[in-house]
């Protein structure tokens, strides 16, 4: 499985514009909140601020979760690409149609 860390990464998203990108994301993260494999992409962040606060109070927390937080970057991605790709099928069905609608 690769592992894609930023949206500039993401096969879906190449060719768009910086703009249409970020909407298209925000819209294909909230459609994969219903997923569980997108809230189990967190589990990591939770895990290490535990440990952190175990270890060093609330600055280990905060150190554990930003830690975490890291980790959980690319099964976020991961879990969150089938919307993706379902967002810009209609996004690039939309402007087509837009498209056609002007000539």
């Amino acid at each position: 499985m690769k592992f894609y860390w930023t949206l500039k990464s993401l096969p879906e998203l190449q060719g768009i514009d910086k703009r249409s990108a970020l909407k298209i994301w925000r819209k294909a993260a909230r459609r994969a909140m219903k997923d569980p494999k997108y809230w189990l992409a967190f589990l990591p962040a939770g895990v290490c601020a535990g440990i952190g606060s175990i270890i060093g109070g609330p600055l280990g927390t905060g150190l554990g979760a930003g830690i975490g937080a890291g980790l959980s970057t690319p099964f976020y991605f991961n879990a969150a690409r089938p919307h993706v790709a379902d967002v810009v099928a209609e996004w690039r069905s939309r402007k087509s149609g837009e498209s056609d609608g002007q000539e």
